[in-house]
């Protein structure tokens, strides 16, 4: 990855973030990951993030990680940005429950960081855990911006429609009427990767001022959000593998 000199504010989060969101860049790849998940980022960016493998793709990676209460943990994560460039410490408690969070912090951390003001971009969010055929993304990509993105707008993805909010109270994706009322949710995206021209995500980080805060993050960011904005989604012909994939 080519990192040139950073320009951001040291009173906003990720400044120890170099840009990697030159004006010629075709590819940003998005990562949600958590403090203590560096073997995970170290292994992205010794594979998709390897300076081969960036060049010939185009592209640039940035990790998105809440804040932890254990000190020796963040002084270790903060270690890691001052190293790499390429971890934005967001201003929350890294939570399951606190994803959406992520999502809202880290797209308005982009939008500001002048990432979503180009043309020519494509925007692959990831987990951290979730691999990149870089053959099958950039045919993918040469694809996508071929699509005119502001007549239909559209993210790529696995695609889950029908799904209904679990009510069983002892399971981990408990969700009560009052956090979520209807019997089942709009089509979201499988979140652990989709993929979507930048001024897709754009939209939805302008939308998210719009729609009430919802903690499951794919229903609330490719459901809900997506919705709002009036974004649709697609499947996708699968550049991107998760681990729990067959």
């Amino acid at each position: 990855m080519t990192i040139t000199g950073s320009n951001v504010s040291t009173k906003e989060p990720g400044w120890k973030v170099k840009s990697a969101c030159h004006a010629s860049l075709r590819v940003l790849y998005y990562v949600h990951s958590a403090p203590d998940h560096g073997d995970r980022r170290h292994l992205l960016r010794s594979t998709i993030g390897h300076t081969d493998v960036a060049a010939f793709v185009n592209s640039s990676m940035v990790f998105f990680v809440g804040t932890t209460p254990d000190s020796k943990l963040r002084e270790e994560v903060h270690a890691e940005a001052e190293s790499y460039g390429d971890v934005v410490e967001l201003d929350f408690i890294d939570t399951y429950r606190n994803l959406s969070h992520k999502f809202i912090r880290a797209t308005k951390w982009l939008l500001a960081n002048g990432c979503l003001n180009t043309s020519q971009r494509v925007v692959v969010k990831l987990d951290d855990d979730v691999m990149v055929n870089v053959f099958l993304l950039t045919s993918y990509v040469k694809y996508l911006l071929t699509l005119d993105h502001s007549a239909e707008p559209s993210i790529h993805c696995l695609i889950l429609a029908l799904e209904k909010p679990i009510r069983r109270m002892n399971s981990k994706w408990f969700v009560s009427r009052q956090e979520y009322s209807s019997f089942k949710y709009p089509p979201y995206c499988l979140g652990v990767a989709f993929v979507m021209h930048v001024s897709v995500l754009a939209l939805l980080s302008q939308a998210v001022h719009h729609v009430p805060f919802f903690w499951v993050e794919d229903v609330y960011s490719t459901g809900l959000v997506a919705r709002s904005a009036k974004v649709c989604s697609y499947r996708h012909r699968a550049p991107l593998h998760h681990r729990g994939w067959r």
